[in-house]
């Protein structure tokens, strides 16, 4: 990962992780260069950015496959989902959204505004909210679900309520 320039390539801050004994102290730690081995995902892509800021939160993600398959392996293991966003929860886009129709897409939920209707996320590899890919980067966006999905509203499909997860008995590792 030394040839990637682009956000979060800063080697002097990079760790490499190659087992569960790792300690990690804020999130910024990934968009520093962090990566790890440990989930499954490929580095950078959006799996792997929330299941790193899941497991910030004591919170294991790992083997849930490709972004489109996230709801149905979540409610597989007893992991509830739903419309409403919940702050730490994952933000789903299925490969029924024409945006991301290969491979669907998740992001990390970091706010949640009832009254304005409006959805925080942190995330790696998406698209814009008005259209525009965006692989390879991190990037926070703002979606308004009052508003129906259209090209300049591309909101989430559903919320993945993974503290929750109580019940599942999984933890990091």
């Amino acid at each position: 990962y030394a040839s990637y320039n682009g956000p979060g390539s800063n080697t002097g801050k990079s760790t490499w992780c190659q087992d569960s004994g790792c300690t990690f102290t804020s999130t910024g730690d990934y968009a520093s260069g962090w990566a790890s081995p440990q989930w499954g995902y490929g580095y950078r892509n959006c799996t792997d950015y929330v299941a790193y800021r899941e497991f910030m939160n004591q919170i294991n993600v790992t083997g849930w496959g490709d972004a489109y398959q996230w709801l149905q392996r979540s409610s597989a293991v007893g992991i509830k989902n739903g419309q409403t966003p919940e702050d730490e929860a994952v933000a789903y886009w299925s490969i029924s959204n024409p945006r991301h129709d290969i491979a669907g897409h998740v992001a990390y939920v970091t706010g949640w505004n009832p009254s304005t209707q409006k959805v925080s996320t942190a995330e790696y590899n998406g698209t814009t909210p008005d259209g525009k890919s965006n692989p390879g980067n991190y990037a926070e966006h703002v979606y308004d679900l009052s508003q129906p999905a259209s090209a300049t509203n591309d909101r989430p499909d559903a919320f993945i309520y993974v503290k929750d997860r109580s019940t599942a008995g999984v933890t990091p590792g």
